[in-house]
């Protein structure tokens, strides 16, 4: 018999080369929480996973966040690490992701690229991090595993504290946007728990477009696999 491994000491080291080009770029550390929301989502963790990490729905469940960013603009990045994602690009008529049609109230934040500017990059950091780096604010999913079909997420708008000091700030536009856009992906999450807990559920192929998908799931496998030698080793 097998013995159940106890968790790991340490998460995987987090080692983008990317962070470089776009994470450092934001000043993560002086980022302040202008909105939290906590969330219980009736699905596993790795399907939420899942459904951050690719678009081909976003057309059919997320039509206003298609129009400001189309589902196949943007490119994936690469480098060493536990990490995978990439970015998207603002439609031509956008300046970030919010209501109002994209129109953004709040300055950039400072030292952005005009690239930057014009994007929004969505990063997996393993094993319970979303990081979206928009033009002006940066949101952060944190997810908790709380049962085989049950997860718990914390959803934080992070502002600059000078633009959170403005006269007349207010987050709403942001916050509403995702509240809609998250509580579509909540919805499509707990039908796909439904659907894997049948009988008949089949495992699928991976398309073109979800190299950051099968990047995750060789994560999670690796993770198992590493957990696994010790218990191995005592057989």
């Amino acid at each position: 018999m097998v013995a159940v491994p106890e968790a790991a000491d340490a998460p995987p080291e987090f080692r983008p080369d990317a962070g470089r080009e776009v994470l450092d770029n934001w000043p993560m550390g002086e980022l302040r929480t202008g909105h939290q929301l906590v969330k219980d989502l009736d699905c596993n963790w790795k399907i939420f996973w899942e459904n951050y990490n690719e678009c081909l729905h976003c057309p059919g469940v997320h039509p206003e966040l298609n129009r400001l960013s189309h589902y196949l603009s943007g490119e994936s990045k690469y480098g060493a690490g536990a990490w995978c994602g990439g970015s998207m690009t603002l439609s031509e008529d956008a300046e970030t992701m919010a209501r109002e049609g994209g129109k953004n109230h709040r300055p950039p934040i400072a030292g952005l690229t005009e690239q930057e500017i014009r994007s929004v990059f969505y990063y997996l950091i393993f094993p319970n991090t979303l990081v979206s780096l928009h033009p002006d604010y940066v949101m952060l999913h944190t997810l908790w595993p709380r049962a085989n079909d049950r997860t718990e997420v914390v959803c934080e708008w992070l502002f600059e504290p000078s633009t959170m000091e403005a006269e007349g700030f207010d987050p709403q536009d942001a916050v509403e946007f995702w509240d809609q856009v998250n509580r579509e992906d909540w919805e499509v999450c707990r039908i796909t728990q439904l659907g894997l807990q049948g009988h008949g559920a089949i495992a699928g192929r991976y398309t073109g477009q979800e190299d950051d998908v099968h990047d995750f799931d060789r994560m999670v496998a690796d993770r198992y696999l590493e957990a696994l030698r010790p218990a191995e080793a005592t057989r």
